[in-house]
Order: structure tokens, then sequence, then C-alpha cells
């Protein structure tokens, strides 16, 4: 059968295992390692639409009866704190009982029980100057071949954990939803079907490396200067304490390991927007540039029956490891909120500017001396327009000297990943994002320079010198960025990334400046 592309951008984690050695806050991990800054294996495609969870397949209904058709087995698992207990076998363990179960899945699927195209293992590999634990090939494989396949129906999507979930599925936030299912099915142990799955999952919330472990002192650590960044921390803590209040019988601090477990894995098909979780694919690690593979689909005939393919896109020779990217234009933004790693120094990083257009009117007019400068500039700003098929919140940007015929960058505005989208008929569109953000590559947000030329009387070398000022005051703002490093991995993350947003700042104004 033919392979046929899923186009997407990629981003996300789901992989971490290693040793403490590295650098100090970037680490490109596997799915096992207890410590570290963690960059792993989630996969986000995005599409104008999502309404999944109003449907389910064959195979999902299947999966999901053991929810409705046996109570008491459900509640009895929960009884028992050592019916919630990870695995103690080794991850070598782990991915063998995977590897057996993907083989059995492809079996009833294709036939064939042959998942892997060519044999994978896991196992330490060196990334930069660290040591993670990685998935690799243990035989040569030409460009194009499929070295794993996953049928649909081995996956979890959005549609079988809302159902799943019970009265009440369709209205949870999907990552609930998710982590509901995974919660489930850890509690049954052995009984699982999703056993070989669930084990390779990490098993403590502190392996996840997720701010959830500590979001209040994550958060503390933010609210000078990044209060906007602190506000995002207290969100997504506070979505643990709505779940564990809806579902009482796990406590808050198993809600998070399965939040955090969720949005670090967690990828998104371009087609039909559904989100899935699959199996020995989120235990991939991030090449960025570096990247050997990527997803096809396959479509088979058969409800639940077509297959999502490991392709590699150029030759990998045995003991390689395979390399996904999760999106090399992503802002560290969210690396740091859902999956704990962050990437030094990229071209692609971010800062906010203003939190809404009236904050940046109201400074332009003491900045300038001007008076009643308006915010309604933003709205003539070039792609200040929503556009259909926006499933997320965008935010416009566009160098400062851009000539007219320069096509918009529309960036999906950070910290948004876990949020049911506001999708409805293909006539609507989703706003703009309230914040006014800035690039570090000087690609500022279009609103904020329509303000700011305005209040400047179109004057681009004050509009210039305006950004860059106010590139000097958020510096100040964030106080010593060079100081003594964090005591412990979240303090240390919480602590690279205001120095990152310290270096898209410093580097924005310098530009601009020598413009």
């Amino acid at each position: 059968m033919p392979l046929v592309g899923c186009g997407g951008v990629v981003v996300g984690s789901g992989s971490r295992s290693g040793s403490r050695s590295g650098s100090r806050y970037l680490r490109h991990c596997c799915s096992h390692r207890p410590i570290g800054i963690r960059q792993g294996a989630s996969v986000f495609w995005f599409s104008s639409s999502s309404k999944s969870h109003k449907r389910r397949s064959r195979s999902q209904r299947r999966a999901a009866a053991p929810f409705y058709d046996n109570n008491e087995q459900y509640a009895s698992a929960n009884e028992t704190e050592a019916s919630l207990s990870p695995s103690s076998a080794s991850i070598e363990a782990r991915w063998s009982d995977l590897h057996v179960w993907l083989n059995d899945a492809d079996e009833r699927h294709k036939g064939l029980g042959r998942a892997f195209g060519v044999p994978l293992a896991v196992e330490d590999c060196a990334m930069g100057d660290a040591t993670v634990r990685g998935v690799t090939a243990q035989a040569d494989a030409a460009a194009n071949t499929s070295l794993l396949s996953v049928p649909f129906a081995a996956t979890i999507d959005e549609a079988g954990a809302r159902a799943a979930y019970g009265p009440g599925g369709d209205s949870v936030p999907w990552p609930v939803a998710f982590a509901h299912f995974l919660l489930v099915e850890r509690a049954r142990g052995r009984q699982s079907e999703w056993a070989p799955y669930v084990d390779t999952l990490h098993p403590q919330l502190e392996d996840v490396g997720s701010v959830l472990a500590d979001a209040e002192g994550v958060a503390t650590l933010l609210d000078d200067g990044l209060a906007y960044a602190a506000r995002a921390v207290r969100e997504l803590d506070e979505l643990v304490y709505d779940a564990a209040r809806r579902d009482t019988r796990f406590d808050a601090d198993a809600w998070r390991w399965a939040i955090a477990s969720v949005l670090s894995r967690t990828l998104r098909t371009r087609a039909g927007g559904a989100r899935l979780m699959i199996p020995a694919v989120d235990m991939l690690n991030h090449g960025g540039a570096a990247k050997n593979i990527a997803l096809a689909k396959e479509r088979r005939e058969g409800e639940g029956n077509d297959i999502i393919h490991v392709v590699a896109t150029s030759s990998i020779a045995k003991g390689d490891q395979l390399l996904f990217t999760y999106g090399d234009t992503r802002a560290n933004d969210d690396f740091f909120l859902y999956y704990g790693f962050l990437l030094p120094n990229a071209s692609h990083d971010i800062a906010r500017l203003w939190d809404d257009v009236h904050a940046c009117a109201a400074w332009a007019e003491r900045y300038f001396g001007a008076s009643a400068v308006s915010a309604e500039a933003a709205s003539c700003a070039r792609g200040a327009t929503p556009q259909v098929g926006d499933a997320v919140p965008r935010v416009p940007l566009l160098p400062l000297d851009a000539p007219p015929d320069m096509e918009v960058d529309r960036i999906q505005a950070p910290f948004r990943l876990h949020f049911d989208e506001a999708i409805g008929d293909a006539a609507d569109v989703v706003p703009l994002a309230d914040e006014l953000l800035v690039r570090a590559d000087a690609c500022v947000d279009t609103r904020a320079s329509a303000i700011l030329s305005t209040a400047a009387g179109g004057n681009a070398h004050a509009v210039s010198g305006a950004i860059a000022a106010r590139c000097d005051e958020l510096l100040a703002s964030l106080g010593d960025v060079h100081g003594r490093p964090g005591t412990s991995h979240l303090s240390e993350l919480a602590t690279s990334f205001r120095r990152e947003k310290a270096r898209v700042l410093s580097r924005v104004r310098d530009t601009l400046r020598g413009m």
C-alpha cells in the first residue's frame, strides 16, 4: 500500500532517560530517564477542525468497554495502592513486552505480525555532551523504509479517551480525558490490555520533568519579570485540581503524573485534528536538523485498520538513533511548560512585549509624549485579521523593514496546548492572541508596529528605537539572569527560561539599534 504523508508541525517530548551529565539545561532524552531537562517525542499536527471526540471506532468501543462493563473490577483496582505502582522491570524488558504487543496488533490488523520493519532497541546514546536513552536501529535501513508500523487501533485517541471517561467525558478538557484513561489502565495493572504501553511511561512524576512536579515553586521563581509565564504554570496546575475534584478516585499527585505524561506525549493529526498517543513513537528523541525519520499514514480497508508508519527519511546505519523533530520553529515557552526542556539561544524563540494592544498604546503615549494613542491602529496592521482555519490563537510577525509583498508569519501563541480550541464550523475563525510578541530574529508583532508607528508619526527609526527601549525595560525587570543555577531540575529550568527570554530581548535590542 502507498504511504500517505502526514505533514505538519512537530512539537514535543515524551522520552527522557539518561545521566545527569551534559548541558545544564538542554538535554535530549528518551522515555525512561529519571532526571534532567527532557526533549522527547510528542508530535502536534495542527488542523482547522477537530470534532473527533464525537466519533468512536469499533476498536475504540472494545477498548472502552471495561470502563462500563466491569466497574467492580475498576473500583477494586483503585482500592489498592499497589495496583497503581509502575512496573519494576527494566526498560529493556518493557521494550521487549511492547515489541510483542505491537507485533500482535500488527498481526490482527495487517495479518503479518511484524510491526518492526527493522529490529529496534532502546539503549544509551550520546547526544551532544549528554548520555540519554534512545531508540536505535539494529540493522541498516535505506531511505523510505518503514521502520515501525502501529495500527490506529493500537493508539489511544481523543474519541476513545472521552468515551472511556464516562458521563461528562465530552466536556472535560482533553488532557483530563487522556489522563483518566492512563490512570484507570495503570490501576488495572497486568489485567489491562494497555499494560505493555503504560509500562513504558515515566513511572513517577519526577521522571517526567514537568513543572507540575512543583508548580507553585516554579511559578514563584517566575513572578518577578515573567508574570505571564507564572500565570500559565498556575493555570496548568489548576487543571490538575479540577480533575481531582471531578474524580476523587485518584489523588492530585496521580493526576499530576497522568496529565504531565499526556501533555508530553500526545500528537495531533492534521487530517481531522485527532489527538493521539502512539506507543513506541513517543519514545523517539528530538534531532532537529539531524532528524532521520518522519511519520506517514497508510490507509487500509476496515475501521481502525489504518497504519501509522515511522519512515526513514535518509539512510540509517546499524546503531544509529532514530531522531524526530518536534518543530524547529517552536518557541521555548511551550517546551518549558509542557515538556520540561529548553533550546538555548534559539533563533525562533520569542519574548512578550506587552500583554495586549491597550498596554502597548498606553506605553506609546508615555514614551513618545503623545496624547490619546489609540489601540485601534492594531486592527489595520498587516496580518491582524483572523483567518479561517486557525484552530488556536495566532500572533502576526514581520521585520520592521519588511517589504510590502512579504508574507506575514502567523505563529501559534504559546501556552495554549492544554486548552480545547474554540473550533466551530468551517466559516468560524479564532481571534488573534492578546499578547504582543517579538521573535529573536527581530520580527515584531505587526499590531505593536502599527500602534508605535501611529504614535511616532510614521517615523520608522523612532519605532525601532521604541522597541529597543522596551526591550531594555523588560531586561531590567528580569534582574540578574547570570546568577547561580538552580538547586533542582525545576528551579534550574525556571532560571534558564528567564535567561533565554533575556537572550531574546538582548538580541532584538541589539539588532534594532544596528538598523
